[in-house]
């Protein structure tokens, strides 16, 4: 225990002197978060607080390993346990190494220059795979009430590489308010170490000591007020670590370390970006867009300060974490998890009353059930507007039909039929259109339908019908109805009965409209 406590403060003390550094470079290179937009922040803030957690990592990684080399080879006291578990697992090195580098590079340079996202998420799935082929994978999922785990078998590949995506999203995603991402990371740490300790997994222990020891350090300068952010190069690279480690944790023991006990660790960024992700689809935003609603920002509408919601965050996050280890060492106690899963329901039910998330999403999709039946009505007014003029320079009955054929996408009809019949006895076989496959008048029972002669009462010359998919909204009937009744009047408007006769005998038309 002594050599994990020396590791997280020899983490900590480094990450105190490298984050004053970094965050005087970044100023001086302009790499700073400006006011505005979803930022709640009055001045500009550097950002690149991900190197100084590098640094503190990779000092303190290289120190222990040093002084475990000098300890057995030179002052002959005996290998060192670090340094063994470290040569016996080189591919779990490798992984985590490699995999850093490419995520802090990824991030600083998002940092710096920008990077599109969905560059971002191909460089992710890169990561996860290789990880993945250097064998961080989630094969078995244990499960709280039984001593069986779940086996993925095929499934492991897609599980893995999503779950290390997700992860390291999740982080990023909470990283809005001051030490909130860092301080939810450090709770998850400390959880984790636990476990791995417990399930006598040195690497994982180590990483998690010396990772847990460069958050706590860098979050003396990033709780509020900030003097640094974290940027993208800090959050990745904590939502890689983590979801690196509790992969490699899930492969230890599957009942006291598995993959859902990980998911309770970092139960605060998942639940963050899981309603992130619901809000989203439910209100038909895009899914990798940007808002003001995740759950520190409603909490700020609630008249909370930043401090008094990291810290009720800090708490929920305290919370998971304490559900976490006792879902781990109190595995088989059905009654009691039970229980106590009832009540984190519970709570976090509590908690989405509170920050106004239903009230919120049903206001939303109200919102943008209005925006499309207004969008609806001005897309098809312009093409009934289209359709007029097509109608004006028309000369052949089967253009008349084109035209009308040319409003089918934007009315969405799902059958439509013109019948034109000649007005004197001899003038020819009527005209018929239909956009049935069988040309047949019942298209479909289930679909709305409106029909209506064309002409006078007492002498119509022709026939309209049309089929859609009532579902509500701007397809609602009365609507249909209404453009329906402007359609017919524009056809009535130019098929007069001596214009079809004119049509019919291909002479002159001279056709007027009132």
């Amino acid at each position: 225990m002594w050599t994990y406590l020396s590791t997280f403060l020899l983490s900590l003390v480094v990450a105190l002197l490298m984050t004053p550094v970094v965050r005087h470079h970044a100023l001086r290179w302009g790499v700073v978060d400006r006011p505005g937009g979803r930022r709640i922040h009055d001045v500009p803030i550097p950002r690149l607080g991900g190197v100084a957690i590098a640094v503190a990592l990779a000092v303190t990684t290289v120190s222990i390993f040093v002084y475990s080399l000098v300890r057995e080879h030179l002052l002959l006291k005996g290998p060192s346990v670090f340094a063994e578990a470290l040569t016996h697992n080189i591919d779990t090195a490798v992984g985590l190494s490699v995999g850093a580098v490419l995520i802090l590079g990824l991030g600083i340079y998002d940092d710096v220059k920008g990077v599109h996202p969905a560059i971002k998420l191909v460089v992710q799935l890169g990561v996860a795979l290789l990880c993945f082929q250097l064998g961080f994978r989630v094969q078995v999922i244990g499960l709280p009430w039984s001593d069986e785990p779940f086996r993925l078998g095929v499934l492991s590949l897609p599980f893995t590489v999503l779950w290390m995506v997700v992860i390291i999203n999740a982080v990023n995603l909470i990283d809005g308010i001051d030490g909130l991402a860092s301080g939810a990371s450090f709770f998850a740490c400390v959880t984790m170490f636990i476990l791995s300790y417990n399930a006598n997994d040195l690497v994982s222990a180590f990483t998690l000591a010396a990772l847990a020891g460069a958050i706590l350090g860098f979050l003396f300068f990033n709780s509020n007020p900030a003097m640094v952010f974290l940027g993208d190069s800090g959050s990745l690279l904590l939502g890689f670590m983590l979801a690196a480690v509790s992969i490699r944790g899930s492969t230890k023991g599957a009942t006291a370390f598995s993959i859902l006990v990980s998911a309770m660790a970092l139960g605060l960024p998942l639940l963050d970006t899981s309603m992130a992700v619901v809000r989203r689809m439910l209100t038909g935003r895009p899914l990798m867009g940007a808002d003001q609603d995740h759950l520190h920002h409603r909490l700020l509408r609630r008249g909370l300060s930043q401090r008094q919601v990291v810290l009720a965050l800090y708490g929920l996050s305290a919370f998971l974490a304490i559900v976490a280890l006792a879902t781990s060492f109190l595995h088989g106690h059905r009654v009691f998890l039970t229980i106590m899963y009832i009540a984190l329901v519970g709570i976090l039910l509590v908690t989405m009353r509170y920050v106004g998330y239903v009230q919120h999403i049903k206001e939303e999709r109200k919102n943008l059930f209005l925006h499309d039946l207004f969008a609806g009505i001005a897309a098809r007014t312009d093409a009934l507007l289209a359709f007029r003029a097509t109608l004006a320079q028309v000369d052949t009955l089967e253009n008349v039909w084109n035209a009308l054929r040319g409003l089918e996408d934007q009315f969405g009809f799902h059958g439509l039929r013109l019948e034109i019949s000649p007005p004197t006895r001899d003038g020819g076989e009527p005209f018929v259109r239909s956009l049935s496959p069988s040309g047949a008048v019942d298209i479909d029972r289930n679909a709305a339908r409106l029909e209506a002669r064309l002409g006078p009462a007492d002498a119509s010359w022709g026939s309209l019908s049309v089929w859609w998919w009532q579902n509500g909204g701007e397809c609602h009937p009365e609507l249909y109805r209404l453009y329906f009744e402007v359609i017919k009047r524009e056809l009535e408007c130019v098929l007069r009965p001596h214009v079809i006769q004119s049509w019919v005998r291909q002479e002159p038309s001279g056709r007027h409209c009132s």
